[in-house]
C-alpha cells in the first residue's frame, strides 16, 4: 500500500501541531459527561478519541498521523484483564496463601509479555501518509529488561546495603547512629538511581531498535553513561527540597511530636503547625515535578537525537529544554488545579505543541519508499487481553 501524500523535499522539517484548546475542551467535555452516565465504561472510548485527535492534528511536513485503535478492543482488554486480576485476588484471599502468591508471581511474570503484545497493537494502530507502524523485539530480551534486570540488580544492591550495615555496626557500635543510617540510606538512594539509569537505557534501546515505518526499520544510539547521569542530577534535584522539608519538620516538631505522629495519633500535632505541613507539601510537589520535568525531557531527548529510519538516511532531534519542559508542567499542573480542571485541555494542547515545535526530522523525506508492510494485529487471547496494558511508551 502506497501513502496518497508524499513527503515534500526539505533537509529538515519539525512536527506540527494544529490542535485546539476549544476542540479538545469539547471531546474532553463529551468524554467526562458519558464516562460517567455509563459508571466509567465509555472510558476506553473517551481514551481513544482524545489520541485519535492528538493524532490527526499532528503534521509532518505535510503529512497528517492516525491512530486507528478501537475502544471496544481496550474495553475488553480491561475487563479480561480485571477478571483475571480478580481471580488472582480471589485465589490470594480465599484459597491456601501459597496457591495466592503462585498466582501473583505467574501474573508478574507473564506482565513484560503482555505490555511488548501492547505495544505491537497500538504501533499498527497508528499511521503516517497511510503507511503503519509496527513494533518487533524479542520477547527474551524484554522480560529480561522489564523483570529480570531490575529484580536482580535490586536484590544486588539489597545485599550491598545488607553487608555494610552489618559492618558499620558490627559487635553493638551504635556510635554516630544518625550519620550511619544517613549514609546507607544515601548509598541506597544512589543504588537505585543507577540501577533507574541503567534499565532505562536498556529500555530505550529496546523500544528504537524495534520500531518499524512500513518496511523500513529504526535504528538508535544509546548512552548507558548517559543515562545514569541523568538519573543521578534528578535525584541531585530532589535533595535539596527533601533537606529542606526535613529541616522544617525537625524543628516544627518535637521528638514526642514526632512519635505520635508516626504512630498515627498526631491529628493535634499537625493541626498545631498548618504553615509548616503546607509548605512541606508544596515543597514535596514542587521537587517531584521538577525531578520528573528534568528526567523526562532527558530521556525523551536522548531517544529522539539516537534515532534513525531506513539505515541511517533519515535522523531525529529533540531540543527540549529544562525550563522549557518546566513551565510547560507547571501551566499543565497549577492552572488546571485554579481553575478546577476547566483550562486543562487549552494547557494540553499548549504543551503538546511545545514539544512538537522542538522535535525534528532530518534527511530527505521524499525519497523514502512508503510502502506498508503486511503485518496484520493479532487476534489470540494473550493479544486481546494486552492491548490496553501499555499504550505508551512514558518517554516518548
Amino acid at each position: 500500500m502506497h501513502g496518497d501524500i508524499r513527503f515534500r523535499n526539505n533537509a529538515r522539517q519539525s512536527f506540527i501541531f494544529h490542535g485546539k484548546g476549544l476542540d479538545y475542551f469539547l471531546i474532553s467535555l463529551v468524554n467526562i459527561l458519558l464516562s460517567v452516565i455509563t459508571l466509567g465504561i465509555y472510558v476506553p472510548w473517551a481514551m481513544v478519541r482524545s489520541r485519535r485527535y492528538v493524532y490527526e492534528h499532528l503534521e509532518l511536513n505535510g503529512a497528517r498521523f492516525g491512530y486507528h485503535a478501537k475502544g471496544g478492543a481496550l474495553f475488553l482488554s480491561w475487563l479480561l484483564t480485571s477478571i483475571i486480576m480478580f481471580i488472582v485476588i480471589f485465589v490470594a484471599e480465599v484459597l491456601h496463601p501459597v496457591a495466592g502468591s503462585l498466582a501473583v508471581f505467574i501474573v508478574m511474570l507473564v506482565t513484560p509479555f503482555l505490555m511488548v503484545k501492547s505495544l505491537q497493537y497500538n504501533a499498527l494502530m497508528t499511521t503516517l501518509n497511510s503507511v503503519r507502524f509496527a513494533f518487533h523485539c524479542s520477547m527474551k530480551s524484554a522480560w529480561w529488561i522489564m523483570m529480570g534486570l531490575p529484580t536482580l540488580l535490586i536484590i544486588v544492591l539489597g545485599v550491598i546495603i545488607y553487608f555494610l550495615g552489618s559492618m558499620m555496626f558490627s559487635g553493638y557500635n551504635f556510635d554516630g547512629f544518625l550519620v550511619k543510617i544517613i549514609v546507607l540510606a544515601i548509598i541506597g538512594i544512589v543504588g537505585m538511581s543507577v540501577t533507574n539509569g541503567y534499565v532505562y537505557a536498556k529500555w530505550i534501546s529496546l523500544t528504537g531498535k524495534g520500531g518499524q515505518f512500513g518496511v523500513h526499520k529504526f535504528d538508535i544510539r544509546v548512552s548507558t553513561k548517559y543515562c545514569i547521569k541523568a538519573c543521578l542530577f534528578s535525584l541531585c534535584i530532589l535533595i535539596p527540597f527533601l533537606g529542606l522539608m526535613f529541616y522544617l519538620l525537625s524543628t516544627s516538631f518535637s521528638s514526642m511530636g514526632m512519635l505520635r505522629v508516626m504512630n498515627g495519633a498526631g491529628d493535634e500535632v499537625i493541626s498545631q503547625y498548618p504553615g509548616q505541613i503546607l509548605l512541606c507539601y508544596m515543597l514535596y510537589l514542587g521537587a517531584i515535578l521538577l525531578s520528573s520535568a528534568y528526567i523526562w525531557q532527558a530521556f525523551r531527548n536522548h531517544f529522539m537525537n539516537g534515532l534513525s529510519l531506513a539505515d541511517g538516511s533519515i535522523r531525529f532531534a529533540s531540543t527540549l529544554t529544562f525550563h522549557g519542559v518546566v513551565v510547560q508542567l507547571l501551566l499543565l499542573v497549577f492552572v488546571s488545579m485554579i481553575t478546577c480542571g476547566l483550562a486543562y485541555p487549552w494547557m494540553k494542547m499548549r504543551f503538546i505543541r511545545y514539544q512538537a515545535s522542538h522535535s525534528w526530522v532530518e534527511g530527505d523525506l521524499n525519497s523514502l519508499e512508503l510502502t506498508d508492510h503486511k503485518e496484520l494485529p493479532e487476534t489470540g487471547f494473550v493479544a486481546v487481553v494486552s492491548r490496553g496494558v501499555m499504550p505508551v511508551v512514558p518517554f516518548i
